[in-house]
């Protein structure tokens, strides 16, 4: 059938969550600054392989048995053994464990780096143990090769609150407290820098602001609105995952293609979903299924036009319009990078995804571009 049959896998352990609705508001994208340092790395057989590092970023299908004692215990063992793989110093020096989370299935160890006892900005992996007291899963974002000379710094945290309200230029009151706290930030053209990330919550201009600033020189180094707009959530009618799973039934009449005809049997097999985070363009007064991990875009032929309505929640089509493959594309790819980041997998590459409902000129296909992004 010629929809996102390729994700269908994809989405077995994928889970709905809340939905929340408010008015639509639009991110000020104009006053962020992107500056963190990230590689872009390649899919190897069984991770993630740094380009230039040559170490692993996560370990899907892990296997690490033998080691004894609790989950921290088993943690750092297991670390220890992968420290060469992770980029890791062996003795563990730059690492400390910062929460632990006990499931019924066994337990999530989080541990992060740090420098001089300065924790490293983006610098968290996570490890995933059985009840057996097997590693099973693992993800890696250590930083090597940081170093600081010195930890000394000029500038207090009270005066980095007020250079990040200045930069903001914050007006109106605010939603919560500021917050300073000094972290190691490796920026793409400087590298290691001694920085104060403060949190703004600031209501004009609207956002959970994060700026870092150089705890010495006090120049502004990168700035992030952190807050997730949940304020455009839209509803629409899709396969989930799809419509011989949920018949119940096997590949055959009336469960057939028939040429992206309509089927009143298939047709029965939709459900209403949640459509979450879709942008609401304030000069057209329209909804479009753009949202913070998928993004429609007509990358190959043919031409396509995507759906945008002036209600949320009327994106329902039947699966012989073309339509209904957008919505499928932008439901199935959002909900499941929720849910890869939910656990553990949070790269810049699963922001805004672009796809193409109907590329290669039409054939029944699928495709990833790793260069593209698309």
């Amino acid at each position: 059938m010629k929809t996102i049959i390729w994700i269908m896998a994809y989405l077995l352990a994928i889970f709905a969550l809340p939905t929340f609705a408010q008015r639509p508001y639009e991110k000020n994208k104009a006053l962020e600054i992107d500056n963190l340092k990230v590689e872009r790395n390649p899919i190897k057989t069984k991770g993630k392989i740094g380009e230039k590092r040559e170490i692993t970023r996560f370990i899907y299908y892990e296997n690490f048995s033998g080691l004894t004692g609790d989950a921290r215990d088993i943690a750092t063992g297991y670390l220890k053994a992968k420290a060469e793989q992770f980029g890791i110093d062996e003795e563990l020096n730059t690492i400390k464990v910062t929460d632990i989370k006990n499931t019924p299935g066994g337990s999530h160890v989080y541990y992060q780096q740090y420098i001089q006892d300065i924790p490293v900005y983006d610098s968290r992996g996570s490890i995933t143990i059985n009840k057996q007291g097997t590693v099973t899963f693992a993800t890696n974002n250590y930083r090597p090769g940081l170093s600081m000379k010195s930890t000394l710094l000029s500038v207090d945290s009270s005066d980095v609150i007020s250079i990040a309200k200045d930069y903001l230029n914050v007006t109106g009151k605010m939603r919560g407290k500021e917050k300073a706290e000094l972290m190691i930030f490796e920026s793409k053209d400087r590298g290691a820098e001694l920085s104060w990330r403060i949190n703004i919550p600031a209501s004009q201009p609207l956002g959970s602001w994060e700026v870092f600033v150089n705890a010495n020189d006090r120049r502004i180094i990168h700035v992030k609105d952190r807050m997730m707009y949940r304020t455009t959530n839209g509803r629409g009618m899709v396969w989930s995952p799809d419509p011989l799973t949920t018949a119940d039934a096997y590949y055959g009449s009336p469960y057939v293609d028939n040429n992206d005809n309509d089927i009143s049997e298939l047709n029965a097999e939709r459900i209403s979903v949640t459509l979450k985070d879709i942008t609401y363009d304030t000069n057209s007064r329209k909804y479009k299924l753009n949202g913070p991990y998928c993004v429609l875009s007509d990358e190959e032929t043919p031409s396509d036009i995507f759906p945008e309505l002036s209600d949320s929640s009327d994106f329902n089509y039947t699966r012989s319009q073309q339509e209904f493959e957008a919505v499928m594309v932008y439901y199935h790819i959002d909900k499941s990078t929720r849910r890869l980041i939910e656990l553990g997998y949070n790269e810049p590459e699963q922001l805004q995804f672009k796809a193409d409902p109907h590329g290669l000129s039409g054939d029944d296909n699928s495709h990833y571009d790793p260069v593209l992004r698309t």
